[in-house]
């Protein structure tokens, strides 16, 4: 995955609707209703603009990939092709996969499944155990939007 890329701010447009091609690649949930700041981990709303909330000031984080600053446009955030799970942080979380955890001995992207005997897996396919790399996970693109 290129940070360099995401760092840069990706392509994305901040005004209006989706398109019809940006709809179709965000999960079910978000073409009924609309995406509200809340849906952003660690984010909260002030005055009709969203912004990552203290102590998770910093910027907004999708697949390890910084996509927006610490104030963001929600529907571009969701425009991103790998945000179905994006949060606030000065940095990538391992929270981004569903039940996981920083591993205490080593840096992100290494993590950890919260309990014993927990894989991660995109949809139905086990993509590596309880110890994984998030980058790893991540790389498995469009199979892989909500790993848990």
């Amino acid at each position: 995955s290129s940070h360099a890329q995401a760092a840069a701010g990706a392509d994305v447009s901040t005004k209006g609707a989706l398109s019809e091609r940006q709809s179709h690649q965000l999960p079910s949930l978000w073409r009924k209703k609309p995406p509200s700041c809340r849906d952003v981990w660690g984010a909260d709303e002030q005055a009709g603009e969203c912004y990552c909330d203290w102590p998770y000031r910093g910027k907004v984080f999708c697949a390890g990939q910084r996509v927006a600053g610490t104030t963001f446009n929600i529907t571009a955030v969701f425009a991103h092709p790998m945000c179905a799970r994006p949060t606030c942080g000065l940095y990538p979380s391992c929270s981004e996969v569903q039940g996981a955890t920083h591993r205490q001995s080593k840096e992100y992207p290494e993590c950890k499944c919260n309990k014993y005997g927990y894989k991660v897996f995109c949809g139905v396919n086990q993509v590596s155990g309880r110890n994984f790399n998030a980058v790893s996970v991540f790389g498995h693109g469009g199979d892989c939007l909500k790993p848990y």
